[in-house]
């Protein structure tokens, strides 16, 4: 094939549960290819595009589609379209990275790792096929920002009209356009059991306070937000870092933009009351943290690396600091108790969590708990990538029965909002306003708690298909 001029670059997926921001992934793979003189379109597939026949319109070279585990038969169904109509395929994102032969099977190309120049290389005819190990992009400051001018912007601005299910920023009305931004690559921890990070080993690298003010202040301009998200692993790595950035909002006039940011606890203990104060005065109003549970042993487990004191440290901070918390617990973890759980709910009371996202354990592939899994030949050949969606128990490796445990995330999530009024009256008011996407959501938070969604068998394996 002659080396190719025309790229479209597809999200795939059909539930809207999946479409809460922007596909900032394909966006910078576009930017690039871009000012490389490459013509790009992005097909959104979440957003609503009909992505086959307007990808056939389009007439391009080359096809990248990206793809996270429940929605991979989306992925694949797009990728068999279009290698059937003679266009070459490339797949990436997290899932065909670590199933890249899985990936194979649908695609011309698999890439492992960050896209932007290996895409670029696929475009000027310097790969045709098999598994490229792109690495990372090391001075991430150089790279151009998303090409939001490509996106479905209309749709993403007001994504809680679609997605009002969003808890990350509960003090944004579906009014409000909303930007999801992300300034930093990497996670300096990457030793959760659960997470990717613990898989890909990136180091953590970040744009300068300059180059994010830049960016916002472009966003200000061209869509006249009025929130946005940092939607990084961890926000709060570098506090110089958000002193920075703080600061130059400020400076800017951009403090009326409001915003949220996820963190680790060990990194918000450790921050001076003086730099929340900054980050206030710049319109941060929440702090988005991974406690995960309230159990010490589970901690542990989970290798979480902080302890119990630690997170009530770091809970009371961000509450001092006149902050929303807001924060993740996982149940039905390795090992996990009843009691492990009481301690977990527990903990969600003492620290008042506002809008608190809790979560069933699930084993993603490429994790650390997923690779002990098939050294032990404890991962089944046929799965449902559908259902690794965090919603239901996949493989229970706790010590909670199954039927107990997938009610568990449903009874916490009932406590809450009835402890909760306010909370539970802005739900019941989102259902009125958008029903589709709530209910779509609603139920599939209760219905594995009263109906029965077997676990995969515990017992003999075989190797997991596409490793």
């Amino acid at each position: 094939m002659a080396a190719a001029k025309k790229v479209a670059l597809i999200n795939p997926g059909k539930s809207q549960r999946f479409a809460v921001q922007e596909p900032l992934n394909l966006g910078y793979i576009a930017a690039y290819l871009e000012k490389n003189g490459v013509e790009v379109k992005i097909f959104d597939q979440l957003a609503g595009d009909d992505v086959e026949n307007a990808v056939l319109a389009f007439k391009p070279d080359v096809a990248g589609i990206t793809s996270t585990t429940p929605v991979i038969y989306e992925a694949y169904k797009n990728a068999d379209f279009y290698r059937k109509n003679n266009i070459l395929t490339v797949m990436g994102g997290v899932h065909p990275w670590f199933f890249p032969h899985e990936a194979l099977a649908h695609a011309d190309i698999v890439v492992r790792g960050e896209g932007e120049k290996a895409m670029l290389d696929i475009v000027n005819g310097k790969r045709a096929g098999g598994v490229i190990d792109a690495g990372y992009v090391e001075n991430v400051n150089e790279l151009p920002f998303p090409a939001r001018h490509l996106m479905s912007m209309g749709r993403y601005l007001y994504c809680k009209k679609y997605t009002p299910h969003i808890l990350h920023l509960p003090y944004v009305s579906s009014r409000k356009k909303i930007i999801h931004i992300l300034t930093s690559r990497g996670c300096p921890h990457s030793e959760c059991i659960y997470c990717h990070n613990s898989f890909k080993k990136f180091p953590y690298r970040a744009n300068s306070p300059e180059k994010v003010i830049e960016e916002i202040k472009l966003l200000k301009k061209d869509y006249g937000i009025d929130a946005l998200y940092f939607v990084e692993d961890d926000f709060w790595t570098d506090i110089e870092r958000v002193a920075g950035i703080s600061a130059l909002l400020i400076k800017e006039g951009l403090n009326n933009i409001v915003w949220g940011a996820s963190a680790r606890v060990d990194q918000i203990v450790s921050t001076p009351p003086d730099v929340f104060a900054l980050a206030k005065k710049a319109g941060c109003r929440s702090i988005t943290i991974g406690f995960e549970t309230g159990s010490p042993h589970m901690l542990e487990v989970l290798k979480k690396g902080f302890t119990i004191d630690d997170a009530c440290k770091a809970a009371e901070n961000v509450k001092k600091a006149g902050l929303l918390l807001h924060g993740n617990i996982i149940v039905g973890a390795p090992h996990e108790t009843m009691e492990d759980a009481r301690l977990s709910k527990q903990f969600l009371k003492k620290t008042a969590m506002v809008t608190p996202e809790i979560y069933l354990f699930t084993p993603y592939p490429g994790s650390m708990i997923w690779c002990k899994l098939e050294t032990e030949k404890a991962i089944p050949a046929n799965m449902d990538w559908r259902r690794f969606s965090q919603e239901e128990t996949i493989i229970n490796l706790s010590a909670i029965p199954t039927k107990q445990l997938n009610k568990l995330r449903a009874a916490m999530y009932i406590t809450y909002y009835i402890s909760n009024p306010m909370q539970a009256a802005r739900l019941i008011f989102s259902a009125l306003m958008h029903p589709r996407a709530i209910i779509d959501k609603i139920l599939h938070t209760l219905k594995p708690g009263f109906i029965n969604t077997s676990p995969l068998p515990v017992g003999e394996r075989t190797k997991v298909r596409g490793n």
